[in-house]
């Protein structure tokens, strides 16, 4: 009876020093932990789950990591990490190994891997697209000024600047950068952008000196306007729906239903507005 007690008593004190190591294991940062990985363009964007997954994984009590994703939850992918704020990751210990397998061109396969009472355990879900890299869209580059520090020609009238390399790059992940020319007119098309996601388009002169534009990409095939690089003042419009048919596809804008348009106007130049023009 005695070693019974002194075994449990044993076992009582591992317990405790045990939850002590992962308390302080833990991260601020609920996905810090997460294991770098580095994923193929095929994955990125915004995907949906068409079922429900939902499990934790818990050691002494303390719940280590959990998954709790429903039918219809948003799940963001980027180049070396998986968004989701009902993915959370909140210790260094028993991290869950994290593979995404392509299961057609329309879904894919996020599955976790991970230990639980000695066992290696496999809980899996599957992903529809919203919003992914396969999509494209197009724009033109124009300049009002001849400025003798671009690797282009322009005068004062509006003209396209053809044959200029641009760099356009997703804000939210930097990976996906990509190199695009204008052609003779100042005309481009974009290739494996995301839809409704934000990028900046980058013009470099033969200085090192760049313009740097903010756009926001449309809905595949969608023309986002004239990127203009000037000096000083330097207005970017752009229009979209109002709220009342956001999400609506561009193609549908056109079938003669009514609708708002909303005029967004913002300075992208080098000098600041003093005020309204």
């Amino acid at each position: 009876m005695k070693k019974k007690w002194i075994f449990r008593l044993f076992l009582i004190i591992a317990l405790i020093a045990m939850a002590g190591c992962i308390e302080e294991d833990k991260n601020d940062d609920d996905n810090e932990n997460t294991p770098v990985v580095y994923y193929p363009k095929e994955f990125w964007g915004e995907w949906v789950a068409i079922e429900p997954l939902r499990f934790e994984i818990t050691s002494a009590g303390t719940v280590l990591h959990s998954v709790y994703i429903d039918a219809g939850t948003a799940i963001y992918i980027t180049s070396k990490d998986i968004r989701s704020q009902w993915i959370r990751f909140y210790y260094t210990y028993n991290v869950p190994s994290v593979k995404l397998e392509k299961i057609s061109d329309r879904v894919i396969k996020l599955e976790f891997t991970y230990n639980y009472d000695n066992k290696e355990r496999k809980r899996s879900v599957f992903l529809f697209p919203l919003r992914t890299a396969t999509e494209y869209f197009t724009g033109n580059v124009v300049s009002f000024e001849s400025d003798p520090r671009l690797s282009f020609t322009a005068n004062r009238s509006v003209s396209g600047l053809g044959g200029i390399q641009m760099i356009l790059t997703n804000l939210n992940d930097e990976a996906q950068a990509y190199t695009i020319t204008t052609d003779e007119n100042g005309d481009y098309s974009t290739s494996s952008t995301i839809p409704n996601e934000e990028y900046e388009v980058k013009i470099i002169n033969k200085n090192g000196d760049d313009y740097k534009i903010p756009v926001t990409s449309p809905d595949s095939g969608g023309d986002i306007g004239t990127v203009t690089a000037t000096h000083g003042l330097n207005f970017k419009v752009s229009a979209d729906a109002t709220s009342r048919i956001q999400g609506i596809n561009q193609k549908d804008l056109y079938s003669g239903s009514p609708f708002d348009v909303r005029l967004n106007i913002n300075n992208v130049g080098t000098q600041t507005a003093t005020a309204a023009t």
